[in-house]
């Protein structure tokens, strides 16, 4: 009768559900820490990734701005280092070709001012077809793209936009 008695004794118990309910508690809170660090790191991807789009949308705004401020003799000869003639221009949607280190004369683009890691450089389409016939003057359209690029540990970007300029 012995082994029978030890069944209904219940000394000790408490220590076991306490012990098992610690665990559980223990596992959760390894469990939430684990996540809220994978939630930290979304959030900071999602933060560089952001501000990698808006600082090459930076260097588009300052390409179109420096379209619009330039002399047109500028933009009709080319003369600005921003600024080529599209059939003689490299392809500027490869990252490969974008060279704004202002080292050894090869560059195909120039820095912002505003953000040294995003560059941007403009190529000119030519005249717009179909908007620069004007009956009263020798006004004319002409069609740009303008690219800018931004490269750095925070990610990468390559953006373009179309910009139209009469004169």
């Amino acid at each position: 009768m012995r082994p029978l008695r030890s069944i209904n004794n219940e000394n000790g118990s408490a220590i076991v559900i306490a012990l098992m309910l610690l665990s559980l508690l223990t596992v959760m809170g390894i469990w939430s820490t684990r996540k809220s660090n994978v939630e930290t790191l979304i959030a900071g991807n999602e933060v560089a990734r952001k501000q990698t789009f808006y600082r090459t949308e930076g260097g588009l705004i300052e390409g179109a701005f420096s379209i619009e401020e330039a002399d047109t003799g500028v933009l009709s000869s080319w003369a600005a280092d921003w600024l080529s003639e599209a059939d003689a221009a490299p392809d500027m949607t490869d990252p490969a070709n974008w060279d704004f280190d202002q080292v050894g004369g090869d560059d195909t683009a120039v820095p912002s001012e505003v953000d040294g890691d995003v560059g941007f450089c403009a190529l000119d389409k030519g005249v717009t077809s179909g908007d620069s016939l004007v009956m009263t003057g020798s006004s004319q359209v002409r069609t740009y793209a303008v690219y800018s690029f931004h490269d750095s540990r925070d990610g990468q970007a390559l953006m373009e936009v179309g910009y139209k300029r009469r004169f």
